[in-house]
C-alpha cells in the first residue's frame, strides 16, 4: 500500500510517499505503464530514504528489457546491477534521502507496464522476489522520472503528460553575489580536452585584446606545439613566457 504524504521530501515539502509491505508472501512493489520504443535509450531516476527497509529494486516489467532489475542499498549508498543491459547510479543526499539512477536500452517496441519499484529484503534479492511482510515496513519514495536519453537530468513534477524543459541556468544576484565578488583581482579555471588536430593553434586565449599581444594587459593562451601542452602568459605585452611545458604531454 502508499501512504500518501508520509515524510518530507527532498525539496522541503510534505509530499514524500511511503510504500508499505503487505502481511503476505509476494512481491511489494508499485508500478507504472509507459510506451516504449525499441532501440531507445531510456534514464529512470528517483529519491528514496530507508525506513524500516532499506533496499529498493527498479525492476522493468516490459518485453523491452527482458530479465533485468537493479538494487540501491539506501543504508550502504551501493548499487548492484543484478540484471542485463542495466547501469545506475546512487547519489547520497541531506536527510537521509539518496538519488537512485537507472539507464537502459530498449529491445522490443512495447506498450505494458514499464517499471515497478519493489521493497527488497537483501540487497542481492532477485527479480520480483518475494518474501513475507509484516503489514507495516516500507521505504520512502519521491520524484520518480522516466525520459529519453542516456543522462538523468534535473527532476521536473508532473503527473499524468509529459513535460520538457529548457536548458538548467543557474544564477547569483543581489547579496549572495556582491558579497564575496571582487572586481579588482579574481581566478579562471579550465578543464577541457584540446584537439590533436590543433596543434600549433591556439585551442583557448584569455586577453584584453585578442588581436594584439602586444598591447595586453594579461594574455594566457593554452597551445598545443609538438606533442606538447604548453601554457604561456604575458602580463606586460610583447612575448609570451612560456611557464609549463610539460614534456611528452597527450
Amino acid at each position: 500500500s502508499v501512504s500518501v504524504n508520509a515524510a518530507a521530501s527532498p525539496d522541503g515539502s510534505m509530499t514524500a510517499d511511503k510504500l508499505v509491505e503487505s502481511a503476505t508472501s509476494a512481491t511489494h512493489y508499485i508500478g507504472r505503464s509507459a510506451s516504449i520504443t525499441s532501440g531507445v535509450t531510456y534514464s529512470v531516476q528517483f529519491f528514496a530514504k530507508a525506513a524500516e527497509r532499506s533496499v529498493v529494486q527498479f525492476a522493468p516489467n516490459s518485453a523491452a528489457f527482458p530479465a533485468t532489475h537493479i538494487n540501491f542499498d539506501l543504508a550502504a549508498g551501493t548499487v548492484s546491477a543484478l540484471g542485463a543491459s542495466i547501469s545506475g547510479s546512487i547519489v547520497p543526499l541531506s536527510d537521509g534521502y539518496f538519488l537512485c539512477q537507472a539507464t537502459l536500452t530498449a529491445t522490443a517496441t512495447s506498450a505494458t507496464s514499464f517499471g515497478y519499484l519493489v521493497i527488497a529484503n537483501s540487497p542481492t534479492m532477485g527479480r520480483f522476489a518475494t518474501y513475507t511482510g509484516d503489514g507495516s515496513s516500507g521505504l520512502y519514495l519521491w520524484g520518480t522520472q522516466l525520459e529519453v536519453g542516456s543522462s538523468p537530468t534535473s527532476y521536473i513534477p508532473t503527473t499524468s503528460a509529459a513535460a520538457s524543459r529548457s536548458a538548467d541556468l543557474a544564477s547569483l544576484a543581489g547579496a549572495g553575489f556582491t558579497s564575496w565578488f571582487n572586481a579588482g583581482e579574481g581566478t579562471v579555471v579550465v578543464d577541457g580536452d584540446s584537439a590533436g588536430a590543433l596543434v600549433g593553434h591556439y585551442p583557448w586565449c584569455l586577453s584584453d585584446n585578442i588581436n594584439s599581444q602586444s598591447s595586453a594587459m594579461l594574455a594566457a593562451q593554452f597551445r598545443v606545439s609538438s606533442n606538447q601542452i604548453r601554457v604561456w602568459q604575458s602580463t606586460s605585452g610583447g612575448s609570451l613566457d612560456d611557464f609549463i611545458t610539460p614534456s611528452g604531454a597527450n
